[in-house]
């Protein structure tokens, strides 16, 4: 037995009680001295004044509530009791309470009935004898189809501006993407304008993907690019500027202290006497060395030096030496100045300094050599490969103009499914709309409801 039922049935009792106490005028009518009334949107609650409540009833605090299953969304139903109205006047002398019913509820009803009851001090107010199995409940089958539909209808329009605001924001994201995909291609046209080795119209849609082109003009060869059979005298050209260069710029190596080659480029200079003693005792190989230092500095110095530029690094750059050979230098070219005759202690140093410098020259000719050779075999593999680059930028170019209106494409195609989706929602709302249009009108007669027993279904 549910709260209701035992709360209706002490109340039952407690007045079969007082009745049985009293004398027989007093008994009760079947609808236990009580009146519900129905007018439009009230309901009236009146009782006599020989109701053993009568004084309550004009005292107390008395609710409507109302019992209805209801139903989401999403399809599932729950029972909901709720109160939808209290008493709006305390006009105790006419023993009566009206209430004002709700043109809506707050869900879906889902069930044909919404029963209705009197709640005082949280217990069901008797409206009828207990011949039937409920003595509280009571419906009032034209406000309850009109609330019905009311409601539904007030659920549909909000449902409908839901609806309304998804198109918005389906055909906003289509023109957020058509933007977007607007301004890809033009990047796209973008990047091929500048590219330098790209070849086309200008791109609108997919099928100008398919006329990419891409430049096959000649190579241009760098001019560190070298034949095998120019590269030693490249090398000595190198080198023998980078010693010029300690003649070129003596005054900023001096002042700063750099190890630089000083001695080779500035034997023109020198006491040839004292140089002939110190040439006098080189090796063989040594004043080979010497020889071809001097037959290429002099020729780099008659025909190269006054407009030249070098094919590896800079015009600035010199011929370094080491550390210990840097304080021997000053020394040695102290001596081969001199007027005087060199000691053999000065011959001996100023060989070491030459032997060094000789060298330094000479590994720089040999890295210049190898540096030109992988300059040059590394064209020649440019060169070889240059079909296939040229070939696979073209497909490069045409697979990124192909992917950016594919992806777009797929993008739209979705947008615009959920476009379609939002749409056909929206319009099946407005005829469910349309539909539950309520004409009905509550009648200002009066009802009498007590008789009108309710189960919620």
């Amino acid at each position: 037995m549910s709260l209701l039922a035992n709360n209706t049935v002490k109340y039952l009792t407690t007045i079969c009680i007082i009745c049985f106490a009293g004398c027989k005028s007093t008994a009760l009518d079947n609808n236990l001295d009580t009146q519900i009334l129905a007018s439009g949107s009230k309901i009236e609650f009146n009782w006599q004044d020989t109701h053993p409540f009568a004084k309550d009833y004009a005292s107390q605090q008395i609710v409507l509530v109302a019992e209805y299953v209801e139903v989401s969304l999403d399809g599932a139903t729950k029972p909901v009791r709720q109160v939808i109205s209290r008493s709006n006047n305390r006009l105790t002398e006419i023993n009566k309470k009206i209430f004002t019913l709700p043109s809506s509820m707050p869900s879906r009803v889902n069930t044909p009935n919404i029963c209705l009851y009197l709640q005082m001090n949280r217990q069901a107010i008797p409206i009828r004898a207990a011949n039937n199995a409920d003595t509280a409940r009571f419906s009032y089958p034209a406000w309850q189809t009109l609330v019905a539909g009311n409601t539904n209808q007030q659920i549909i329009s909000q449902n409908l501006k839901v609806a309304e605001r998804n198109l918005t924001t389906a055909e906003e994201n289509i023109d957020r993407a058509l933007a977007q995909q607007n301004q890809a291609i033009d990047d796209f046209n973008e990047q091929l304008s500048q590219d330098n080795t790209a070849q086309s119209p200008i791109i609108y849609d997919a099928k100008d993907c398919q006329h990419i082109n891409v430049n096959t003009k000649k190579l241009i060869q760098p001019r560190d690019i070298i034949a095998p059979n120019k590269r030693q005298s490249t090398a000595f050209n190198i080198c023998a500027a980078r010693a010029y260069n300690s003649v070129k710029y003596a005054r900023q190596i001096s002042s700063k202290k750099i190890p630089a080659v000083k001695l080779l480029p500035f034997s023109i200079k020198f006491n040839q006497q004292n140089l002939s003693k110190v040439i006098a005792n080189f090796d063989k190989n040594r004043l080979e060395q010497f020889k071809v230092f001097h037959q290429t500095y002099e020729h780099f110095l008659k025909n190269i030096a006054q407009s030249y530029t070098p094919e590896l690094g800079s015009k600035n750059d010199i011929l370094p030496i080491s550390e210990y050979n840097f304080q021997l230098q000053s020394q040695a070219y102290s001596a081969l100045i001199s007027k005087n005759a060199l000691t053999q202690e000065q011959i001996n140093i100023v060989n070491e300094v030459y032997s060094n410098e000789l060298e330094e020259f000479k590994s720089c000719v040999i890295e210049g050599q190898n540096q030109l050779k992988t300059k040059f075999e590394a064209w020649e593999i440019r060169k070889k490969a240059y079909p296939n680059r040229i070939k696979a930028r073209k497909s490069f170019l045409k697979e990124k103009c192909d992917n950016l209106f594919s992806q777009n494409k797929q993008q739209l195609q979705i947008l615009k499914r959920q476009e379609t989706a939002a749409d056909k929602e929206l319009t099946a709302l407005k005829q469910q709309f349309q539909q539950s249009n309520n004409t009905i009108a509550l009648s200002d007669s009066n009802l009498i409801l007590n008789g009108k027993t309710c189960q919620i279904q």
